[in-house]
């Protein structure tokens, strides 16, 4: 019976929609283009692009707002981790890195035994907490939000910003070890609990800093499909969807995804892989909010993309194994027709 409400009221969502299309998204955290790339991402609704390439590729992204007015671009960034060690590539990464090393070590987290704290292999973390210890008077993440402010969004090149690992928790980074996360840098580990609550804390104030720089129009998204901050993001990415790791597992997470993705604002993006596509363009369908992505740095535009239904048609319906429901929201009404034998 549940899972029949969640699906009604998803379908019901559809039914302002002028008509249903798909919005189309890529996921480019690649720092590099090549020749062809530009032309090929213009096809897109929305892109988010890896920041570096303001440095790297500034006619890149000239070009697609050139070919395409509509599009949006959105500078991503990781403000979570470093590449250790450095590449050259990466010129905005490596001006903040040497800053950081040379002027704020005490902003790097690490574990109760004084260890770097490691994600992603060959990255180090860095403390977005709120309890980072203050250097001038400035935390690590009020330092990273005043950069991007003025190094980065001050161009209008950009529609938005894209902050990966924006999740509200980082204590299963290191859950089940022998060693948790030192996050007041006191030499100790702390307990999950107070780490997550200052993680939180301190991810809020870095997106409330740029929201509040930039105003309503920014466009500001999150990654991890879970239902925080949704005060100051625009939308959420669900990284690898369906995932299962947000609560309700049925069906590897489709339904908690769906109730979230419901939820989490008008640039939510379902991140597929191209052997689930349908499955994805199908289900983003079900909703007015979302944009549809394949994988990473894959600019292929695939003919699913290509898909425009129209108006949604009323009244809803599901078949079940020995009949069918019927419900027309707009005249409030029902309808359960039961199979005869």
């Amino acid at each position: 019976m549940k899972k029949t409400i969640i699906l009604l009221f998803l379908a019901a969502m559809s039914l302002g929609a002028s008509g249903q299309k798909v919005k189309t998204a890529v996921y480019w955290t690649s720092s590099r283009m090549y020749r062809g790339d530009a032309d090929s991402l213009a096809r897109f609704d929305l892109v988010i692009v890896d920041l570096e390439n303001m440095v790297n590729n500034y006619d890149s992204l000239l070009k697609m707002k050139r070919i395409n007015p509509g599009i949006k671009l959105i500078a991503y960034s990781n403000p979570m981790e470093i590449f250790e060690p450095r590449m050259d590539w990466r010129p905005l990464q490596n001006a903040w890195s040497e800053e950081l090393y040379s002027k704020y070590s005490g902003w790097f987290l690490k574990t109760g035994k004084g260890k770097k704290a490691i994600f992603w292999k060959g990255m180090i973390m860095l403390n977005l907490s709120s309890s980072c210890p203050k250097i001038n008077d400035l935390t690590y993440g009020e330092w990273m939000a005043d950069f991007l402010i003025k190094n980065v969004f001050s161009d209008k090149i950009w529609d938005g910003y894209f902050m990966d690992n924006s999740g509200g928790n980082i204590s299963w980074v290191y859950s089940g070890k022998k060693e948790q996360i030192d996050i007041d840098a006191d030499g100790q580990a702390d307990a999950d609990t107070i780490i997550d609550l200052n993680w939180s804390e301190g991810i809020e104030h870095f997106l409330k800093k740029i929201r509040d720089a930039k105003g309503p129009e920014f466009i500001m998204i999150g990654n991890k499909g879970s239902v925080e901050f949704e005060k100051i993001l625009d939308g959420k990415m669900f990284e690898e969807w369906p995932n299962d790791y947000l609560g309700d597992k049925r069906d590897g997470g489709w339904y908690q995804c769906m109730a979230n993705a419901s939820k989490t604002g008008p640039y939510t993006i379902f991140q597929a892989n191209a052997q689930n596509l349908k499955f994805a363009v199908a289900s983003a369908l079900l909703l007015d909010n979302i944009y549809v992505a394949v994988e990473q740095n894959n600019r292929f535009f695939y003919p699913e993309f290509r898909i425009n239904l129209g108006r949604a048609d009323i009244p809803i319906s599901r078949k079940f194994e020995n009949g069918i429901i019927e419900v027309n929201p707009s005249q409030r009404e029902g309808e359960i027709f039961i199979k005869k034998d």
